[in-house]
């Protein structure tokens, strides 16, 4: 805990000016601290000065944990091997089943492969609101929305104890990442500037048995959803449409859309999804600043298999 200044330092010099690791404490403790201390692993050059970092988030509190590194920094040093050194001992520290998260550009990615992860880009699909006018979205081609009523409904879920009922850890432990209900809690219930809300799919017997993690987004007096994690079997995805039209539209979102992987694309598109393409529209992921772009996000893992990535994993969906 003594070296967090000093990492705070380290990143407002090497990374990004004004950066909130740097200049928010609090938010710093929330990220990156726990129980057991700072999940930080450093390198300090003869004098003691940091000369890298890679900060370690958990998904779970198992003896191997899935994981993610990020924010991995390195100065010029004597050591061309020093990225590598940081990463391998990142390992021995922790000795995760798997490190996966997403975040990475393209050159991130190429060196992940190169080191012989898994990498891949998440999928981006999106629901368009029946607005009159666009001002985050462009659409150049409007979606054919499917007639069917659905029997299912979004019903939000307002307590941890709701949600606690409705978690499956015995399905969440066969995914990659695992993420368990304190991470849920921590990650989202206790997150000290977003606000989250979570929305349950109740079947037609009335049974939730997975829920959504959305985020509402504000810009030029428009707003949008971001669904940036799910919890529960995919299945229950599936012929949802007409209740994500009432969602988006009875709140008056632009669109709502999601960044994931593994989940299969065709319950999304019964879903009303469909997949964001530059021909048919820009859906903006960035508000902060704004651009009025479609992003590519990838992601990489240390293992090969069936991965379960979304947008809130890793150090994803954060303020900046």
């Amino acid at each position: 805990m003594d070296d967090i200044p000093a990492i705070m330092q380290f990143i407002e010099k090497n990374w990004k000016e004004n950066h909130i690791l740097a200049r928010d404490e609090n938010f710093f403790h929330w990220m990156y601290t726990d129980e057991e201390g700072c999940n930080v692993v450093l390198a300090e050059d003869e004098h003691n000065d940091i000369c890298g970092m890679i900060g370690v988030i958990k998904y779970n509190s198992t003896k191997n944990p899935d994981i993610v590194g990020t924010m991995w920094k390195v100065l010029h040093t004597k050591n061309p091997q020093l990225g590598l050194d940081i990463g391998k001992k990142m390992y021995e520290i922790y000795n995760p089943r798997c490190d996966i998260g997403p975040g990475l550009n393209k050159r991130a990615l190429k060196i992940n492969q190169m080191m012989g992860y898994f990498g891949a880009a998440m999928g981006h699909l999106y629901v368009l609101g029946a607005c009159m006018e666009y001002r985050i979205a462009k659409v150049i081609k409007k979606q054919e929305r499917i007639s069917c009523m659905s029997k299912k409904r979004l019903v939000e879920i307002h307590t941890e104890e709701k949600l606690r009922m409705i978690y499956d850890d015995a399905l969440q432990r066969k995914r990659v990442p695992y993420k368990d209900f304190n991470y849920v809690v921590h990650r989202f219930i206790q997150h000290p500037i977003y606000s989250y809300r979570f929305f349950g799919i109740e079947n037609e017997k009335g049974v939730i048995k997975a829920f959504f993690v959305v985020r509402e987004v504000e810009h030029d007096g428009a707003k949008v959803c971001k669904i940036v994690d799910y919890y529960g079997p995919y299945e229950e995805i599936i012929d949802t449409a007409s209740e994500m039209y009432r969602f988006v539209d009875e709140n008056n979102y632009e669109y709502m859309d999601i960044y994931c992987y593994g989940v299969p694309e065709e319950y999304l598109f019964t879903a009303g999804f469909s997949w964001c393409t530059n021909e048919e529209a820009i859906i903006p992921n960035y508000f902060a600043p704004f651009e009025q772009k479609n992003t590519d996000i990838y992601f990489a893992a240390s293992l090969w298999g069936e991965f379960d990535v979304f947008r809130g994993d890793a150090d994803q969906d954060r303020p900046s």
